[in-house]
């Protein structure tokens, strides 16, 4: 528990750190520009100063649309558990080692605009920044890619613990509370316009049934999955989801509640906008790789990624680094929440962009609903500010 305290100290100490520079450009000298496209397929860091993907000759990555054809069941497609094994949220490159742009490296172009460094200090083909914004705030990872919330919350959680990823991950590894992906109707054709699928959260299985993460592990879900303790009716279903070129998209984009780990035993809830989860899929159906939620977070909504994290370290709302914190996360916007692909240049951006990665394990078939631990007690709320 004293762990856990001092990470979240640390996390909001370098919080404020991090966020009260109004120009990025006054602590970073700028480096030279890179070839992007070179610099995806090495693993190596790009400077901000890049170009974007689109100058150098790449298409953007966009959320692959529907297929062609009826979104109805074959009757012989098949369904797949799949456990959330590893989190990608911005502090590691794809090989593992810490990289500081590896917010580039994750998420789409949810926004359908190329924002490069000219453009966002121009603030041209976006919404408006935010007044005392980092003049670079609004810049695209490769291949246009909108990630913001791993840009801003992943510097919080590398600057102030660079192993915050891996000690996250080992806490999964070792069964923890995760997300579990049940797809539906799985067929092998490479397009089909009709796979349905479902979200849940795992109980914390840590001491009592460890996972061995090689397809035998029976997972019990989280009775706030689930309507009615039915795993059949999961509380976040993807009822129009589809397969197109092998890679699972859980529907159009739209409004999801999600759970989020952030460090150990410490949870963040995220009310994303314009969001969808996405999932290369092997051959066999069998499982997958590559996972990607991508969306948006309102700005009003990100006082709710802050205080778990302040709550276990007991530093409460009215006091000097929380509302520090508070402030200057809110200048980081990027999108605008509701607007047609979440962009209009006539008014202020609202939004953060969102980009996290996951890889998955095939799980038994979930049937065991058990209900959450009681909350820990909440320091700010006991003791207030």
């Amino acid at each position: 528990m004293r762990l856990a305290s001092l990470t979240a100290f640390s996390l909001l100490t370098a919080c404020a750190q991090v966020l009260s520079y109004d120009d990025y450009r006054e602590r970073v000298a700028p480096a030279p520009p890179v070839d992007s496209s070179v610099a995806a397929e090495a693993d190596v860091d790009v400077p901000d100063t890049a170009v974007s993907d689109a100058d150098a000759g790449e298409p953007p990555l966009r959320i692959p649309t529907r297929p062609a054809g009826e979104a109805k069941p074959s009757g012989t497609g098949k369904t797949v558990w799949l456990a959330v094994r590893h989190y990608y949220l911005g502090t590691v490159d794809p090989s593992g080692g810490a990289a500081e742009h590896a917010w580039k490296l994750r998420g789409y172009d949810i926004d359908d605009t190329c924002t490069n460094a000219r453009e966002t200090a121009e603030n041209t083909g976006t919404c408006l920044r935010p007044a005392m914004a980092q003049q670079d705030s609004l810049l695209d990872g490769l291949r246009c890619r909108d990630n913001n919330f791993g840009r801003h919350i992943g510097a919080m959680v590398r600057t102030s613990m660079p192993d915050a990823e891996e000690i996250l991950n080992n806490t999964v590894g070792a069964g923890t509370s995760t997300w579990v992906l049940r797809l539906d109707d799985l067929d092998p054709s490479a397009d089909d316009a009709y796979a349905p699928g479902a979200l849940y959260r795992t109980a914390d299985e840590r001491t009592t049934a460890p996972p061995k993460w090689d397809g035998s592990d029976v997972r019990a879900v989280l009775s706030d999955s689930v309507v009615s303790r039915d795993a059949s009716k999961p509380v976040l279903a993807f009822p129009r989801g589809y397969i197109v070129g092998n890679v699972w998209v859980s529907g159009e984009p739209a409004a999801m509640r999600l759970m989020l780990p952030i460090a150990r035993d410490v949870f963040i809830t995220m009310n994303m906008q314009s969001t969808s989860f996405t999932l290369e899929l092997d051959a066999a159906r069998t499982g997958g790789k590559n996972g990607v939620v991508a969306g948006a977070l309102p700005v009003a909504e990100i006082e709710t990624i802050l205080k778990p994290i302040a709550a276990s370290a007991g530093f409460c709302p009215g006091t000097s680094i929380y509302d520090s914190v508070l402030k200057t996360a809110r200048k980081a916007p990027d999108v605008v929440i509701g607007a047609p692909k979440l962009q209009d240049t006539t008014i202020p951006c609202d939004g953060l962009s969102v980009g996290v990665g996951f890889d998955v394990v095939p799980i038994q078939p979930v049937s065991k609903i058990v209900d959450p631990l009681p909350p820990r007690p909440n320091k700010c709320e006991d003791a207030g500010p």
